[in-house]
């Protein structure tokens, strides 16, 4: 939700990353073809091909399912190569990535999972955490057989991303945390933190409730005024993957009402605020320079907890970068990860 903040502090930038959508300057004009020879036969070929991805590296995209001790984890893979895992946030689900498995699995090993209570992952009994999930995940990377792998988060699993590097820093080559803020002082915040047990138990009660109400709150977040207001929220103008969107309204009405609190608390988490500074892989921030939600500003309380921090500011983006701008936002993940 957005937060009505003091003015907005001066961004330190470090090394930063330029970002610009003019276009290279013309290469030279080719040279112009030989005339046709009407005694030559023309040779077809195999005709045009209209694709945005090279046939022989269009990627797999296959569904698994790992069990552990606390319950199944369901995620997405693709690709191969250096070992890339990617935790999204509130109201989505490893849908969320698909456009970034198609951009970066031909030089990645990705793995995208399901966090617990949303997509395919059921909910588990104890209320969310940030230490709960990053625990989780960094079961799942054991589960797969990876001692060291790059991280990348949205929102609530730039919060848990964030959680996993501080925990167990040697493991984490490289770290990006996207649309993530931070609320140093925010006494409002870690009073929800302190007392939110009432709110989880009547939230666990509800939950047969609610799961009878998902089918219809899936068609009703597809209803026009309900994205309409989601989107008001979420993104500065229209989306540049309207099939994305699309699947992540539906996620959201799925996604454990429980996790809202900790999403929205996140920001002032002491947790958080602990493992920004033990973090000790190359860091990049990236914001939406329209985020309503994680505004750019409260990212200098970032910058200055996790040493070389980077921030890539994009123009005209809301909280949903992968979303709205996704070539740029591939571009940044990938030339950050090489």
């Amino acid at each position: 939700m957005p937060h009505n903040d003091d003015p907005p502090s001066p961004i330190r930038r470090g090394q930063g990353i330029r970002l610009s959508t003019r276009k290279p300057a013309p290469l030279d004009p080719p040279a112009a073809a030989p005339p046709h020879n009407p005694d030559t036969p023309i040779a077809r070929g195999r005709g045009l091909r209209l694709t945005s991805t090279p046939e022989t590296r269009a990627p797999h995209i296959r569904r698994g399912a790992m069990q552990m001790a606390t319950g199944s984890i369901s995620y997405l893979q693709s690709g191969s190569g250096p070992a890339l895992i990617l935790l999204h946030g509130f109201g989505a689900s490893s849908n969320f990535w698909r456009g970034v498995l198609h951009a970066l699995s031909p030089l990645h090993a990705c793995y995208a999972p399901d966090l617990p209570g949303f997509g395919n992952s059921p909910a588990r009994s104890n209320a969310p955490t940030l230490e709960s999930l990053a625990y989780e995940i960094l079961a799942f990377a054991d589960a797969l057989g990876l001692d060291e792998f790059d991280l990348v988060g949205h929102a609530l699993g730039a919060a848990v991303a964030a959680t996993v590097a501080g925990l167990q820093p040697d493991r984490i080559n490289r770290l990006v945390l996207t649309s993530l803020a931070l609320r140093p002082f925010a006494p409002e915040l870690l009073a929800m933190i302190v007392g939110r047990s009432p709110f989880d138990a009547a939230l666990t009660m509800a939950r047969p409730v609610l799961d009878l109400w998902r089918p219809w709150a899936s068609l009703a977040m597809r209803a026009k005024a309900t994205s309409q207001f989601l989107a008001a929220q979420l993104l500065a103008g229209p989306p540049g993957d309207e099939q994305l969107w699309q699947s992540y309204l539906v996620d959201f009405a799925n996604a454990d009402g429980r996790a809202a609190l900790t999403t929205y608390a996140a920001h002032a988490d002491p947790t958080l605020i602990a493992s920004l500074e033990a973090i000790r892989a190359p860091t990049l921030l990236i914001s939406g320079k329209a985020d309503r939600i994680a505004r750019p500003n409260q990212a200098a309380a970032i910058l200055e907890r996790i040493p070389g921090a980077q921030l890539a500011l994009l123009e005209s983006c809301g909280h949903l970068p992968p979303i709205e701008f996704p070539d740029a936002y591939h571009t940044i993940l990938n030339d950050f990860l090489q």
